[in-house]
């Protein structure tokens, strides 16, 4: 069975993956709010492996403020500026 620690060590190693390739997309296609989306992948990926990081480190009251940033991602991020992104893409020639 994963612990905590193996669903959020999964999550980082994710995140880091994802928004290197989604920054790298958003690069070539030169993507107008790259800077802003960058630096929204930057603050996301820091708070929720600075929590990570602390989980390694045994606090145990981490995981209320862990599910209210997965929150802010999933309804911030994910329905914001990612779908920003994607309309953009979409709107690209082809």
């Amino acid at each position: 069975m994963l612990t905590l620690y193996d669903k959020v060590k999964d999550l980082v190693n994710l995140l880091n993956v994802h928004f290197a390739d989604e920054n790298s997309i958003m690069a070539f296609y030169k993507y107008p709010n790259l800077a802003k989306h960058m630096m929204e992948h930057k603050k996301i990926f820091e708070e929720i492996n600075g929590q990570f990081q602390a989980l390694k480190k045994g606090d145990k009251t981490i995981s209320p403020l862990l599910a209210d940033y997965l929150i802010y991602l999933d309804t911030n991020h994910l329905s914001g500026a990612d779908k920003e992104l994607l309309a953009h893409l979409s709107n690209l020639p082809k």
